[in-house]
């Protein structure tokens, strides 16, 4: 489903080499024996995304959540403590899954408002917010 809604927006979008004849396969491979991180799954296809676009992600942006192999998404636990790392490491502008919405309150509003937010309810809505693209 992913896949088709990502060839659908190439192909209405840009005027590159045609996506649906292209095959993408990642493979992560834990060598370390220490068991592979779920937190890498979402920026790993948005990346994927990215290059195979041909399109930069926003300046100063991180894409808070993480999506299961079976592309749900879920929430961002500690959400406080996570918006506080981006802000030290620099960030503008965050994108938060719409599942954390609620953990809002939980948030100084300080801190919240020192971004420029977006939610995102799907892995591919993630790829388009972090793309620029609507």
């Amino acid at each position: 489903m992913i896949r088709v809604q990502l060839k659908d927006a190439y192909a209405m979008r840009w005027s590159r080499a045609d996506v649906s004849k292209s095959s993408l396969r990642s493979l992560v491979v834990d060598l370390q024996g220490s068991g592979t991180t779920a937190e890498l799954s979402l920026v790993t296809f948005v990346s994927l995304c990215s290059v195979l676009l041909g399109k930069s992600i926003q300046d100063q942006m991180v894409i808070l959540g993480q999506m299961t192999l079976g592309g749900a998404v879920e929430r961002v636990t500690p959400l406080a403590d996570s918006l506080q790392a981006a802000h030290e490491a620099g960030a503008k502008r965050i994108l938060l899954p719409m599942s954390s919405a609620a953990d809002l309150s939980n948030v100084p509003p300080e801190l919240f408002a020192k971004f420029q937010s977006g939610f995102y309810s799907s892995p591919v809505d993630a790829v388009f917010k972090a793309l620029g693209v609507e």
